[in-house]
């Protein structure tokens, strides 16, 4: 048998199952690995940040936008805990990536040698990563790396996906051993997790979508993941029957369609919340039910659940009745479930819902009555509405906006108009800022025959600004538009809604001045060596725009917003015991 480094096996390896690119942090836990992948420079490309988190949040975006993981290298200590804040968004969004993790030598275990954490347990940072991936393996011999590879890449990508780490101690990546290396077709490739749901329950959900006044589709996250909206769009066309998405879901159906509603929830616009508290049955499909999509879980605020009878699909059965009773639980694939609700679907009858469409079509109609004059405002401070707007009319179709805390994703996700599947991503579960910064380098790395837009917060923005020059190096033309309303904007409208309107640590001031401050985001981009431009009149932002979009490089958008101007919820949040306040638009109806 040929002998190799444990460098080369993890290299040889990933070539194998198709892994392309490799972003990280060099640091001396790692070096095997560097030099491993420096004899594959046509195969893999090892991309190079300044931040361990940009570099899990770069795989992260990468996966989201072509369905194709991609692996990290981090270095013992600091390094790979830097790492921990993307994993645990991935892991929370069903998200893989491979992390490779260099640790301090066998030899030196138990020694408290630099950066091995070891005061419970030897060389202990699996215990650190644990709680954020699906599984860590730790490589303690040479020969156990084929093994653990081709079992750390099945794990990652059956059932629900998520990230996955191996932990390799320095010596074992320079290490040699006789191995021989294990082929992907003998072991993650055969593994198919595409299964079908219960015949007898799918059609049990078809006789409750079908039986009822007033149905909805609800697509969630798990739609997008398995890649089933060609089905989703087929099913309600041929039914008839209005969709709501949650967040994640947003161009699952175009949202320019006559059968779509929006995404759900406490942000969401009023037409989805008033279908998902009015609907009779629900078929929700791969979505979790959080508090943000449910408004908190306050009946009447999105859903009246019961009354409202829901078929939940899901891939994961933890997740079946985890928040609402279920009238009917599938476990199984998205794709697979949605082809059997077709096929049982052509020998139905369709069902007449001229009613219960003309009474969305009014929620839809009132809604956008009361937007377009916002759309349209010549306010300044410039206002979040005429922005989204004229960045709608400035960006393809098919370019993908990444979205991640605070208000600026809060409004994304209510008025922004998604048209295609990958072109509205967002940061889900953890919600963690610096995600929407980072994760569109990934995306453009994967794909770069689309516009990869950042829509952020000056907050979010500044977590991880080094991401510009991360595009510089690499070329990348991201758009970042950064909506600056120097503060944390959503936490400093908690306050002066919940709290009094006692601010405190929430605005971005020269304190002992009294001014608002920022650096200049334009002028950072031009430091970086990017394109930048502050825009304060509303009458620039399209020009503006429009120069951002054609440039082809990175470019920083510094848009000065009115900070007082909070989101129009149509739906709900609350943080008990604190109460929720009532919507902005639309009323509550418990039923």
């Amino acid at each position: 048998m040929p002998k190799y480094t444990g460098g080369q096996m993890i290299a040889n390896y990933l070539v194998k199952e198709g892994v392309t690119h490799l972003f990280g942090v060099a640091g001396h836990g790692v070096l095997g690995l560097l030099d491993a992948g420096y004899d594959y420079p046509d195969k893999i490309e090892l991309m190079m940040v300044r931040h361990e988190q940009v570099a899990g949040f770069m795989a992260d975006g990468y996966y989201r936008v072509s369905h194709r993981p991609a692996a990290t290298f981090t270095s013992s200590g600091p390094g790979s805990i830097n790492l921990l804040i993307a994993l645990a968004e991935a892991y929370s969004d069903s998200v893989p990536f491979f992390s490779i993790t260099g640790d301090v030598a066998t030899t030196q275990f138990n020694s408290g040698a630099l950066q091995e954490l070891y005061r419970q347990r030897e060389c202990d940072f699996p215990s650190v990563i644990r709680h954020y991936v699906k599984q860590t393996f730790q490589v303690t011999r040479v020969d156990m790396m084929p093994k653990v590879l081709a079992l750390a890449f099945k794990t990652m990508l059956s059932g629900r996906r998520g990230p996955v780490n191996v932990d390799v101690a320095y010596d074992m990546l320079v290490e040699t051993a006789d191995v021989e290396l294990r082929e992907p077709a003998q072991w993650t490739r055969p593994v198919d997790c595409r299964v079908q749901g219960n015949p007898a329950a799918v059609s049990q959900a078809m006789d409750l979508l079908l039986g009822c006044e007033r149905p909805l589709i609800l697509a969630g996250h798990g739609v997008q993941l398995s890649e089933a909206w060609d089905e989703l769009q087929a099913l309600a066309r041929g039914l008839g029957i209005p969709v709501i998405t949650s967040a994640l879901g947003k161009g699952l159906i175009p949202e320019d369609a006559p059968l779509a509603l929006g995404a759900a929830g406490a942000f969401g616009p009023h037409p989805a919340n008033e279908a998902a508290r009015m609907a009779d049955v629900i078929l929700a499909l791969g979505c979790r039910f959080s508090d943000l999509h449910t408004s908190s879980w306050l009946p009447g605020c999105t859903y009246n659940i019961p009354p409202t009878q829901l078929v939940q699909v899901d891939i994961d059965p933890q997740e079946i009745g985890r928040n609402y009773p279920v009238a009917v639980g599938i476990m199984g694939d998205c794709k697979m479930v949605l082809q059997q609700m077709l096929a049982e679907s052509k020998n139905r009858s369709k069902p007449d819902l001229k009613t219960w469409t003309a009474e969305l079509d009014e929620a839809r109609a009132e809604w956008e009555t009361f937007l377009e004059p916002r759309r349209v405002s010549d306010k300044t401070p410039i206002q979040f509405d005429r922005t989204l707007d004229e960045l709608r009319r400035a960006l393809p179709d098919n370019a993908a906006v990444f979205i991640d805390a605070g208000n600026a994703g809060g409004w994304v996700v209510q008025q922004w108009r998604t048209l295609q599947p990958y072109t509205h991503q967002a940061a889900g579960g953890m919600n963690a800022m610096g995600w929407a910064a980072s994760a569109p380098l990934g995306a453009s790395v994967a794909d770069p025959s689309r516009p990869n837009v950042c829509i952020c917060g000056d907050g979010s923005f500044m977590m991880v600004p080094h991401v510009v020059a991360t595009a510089v190096e690499y070329d990348l033309p991201v758009i970042w538009v950064v909506l600056n309303d120097y503060c944390w904007g959503a936490i400093r409208g908690l306050q002066d809604g919940y709290f009094d309107g006692k601010e405190i640590a929430t605005t971005f001031a020269v304190h002992k001045k009294g001014e608002l401050y920022n650096p200049d985001f334009a002028m950072w981009a031009k430091a970086c060596g990017a394109e930048g431009e502050q825009v304060k009149d509303p009458q620039d932002l399209a020009p503006a725009l429009d120069r951002a979009v054609k440039s082809g490089r990175p470019y920083v958008l510094d848009i000065i917003m009115d900070r007082d101007e909070g989101v129009p919820f149509s739906g709900a949040w609350q943080m008990p015991p604190v109460p929720a306040g009532d919507p902005v638009f639309g009323k509550r109806k418990v039923r």
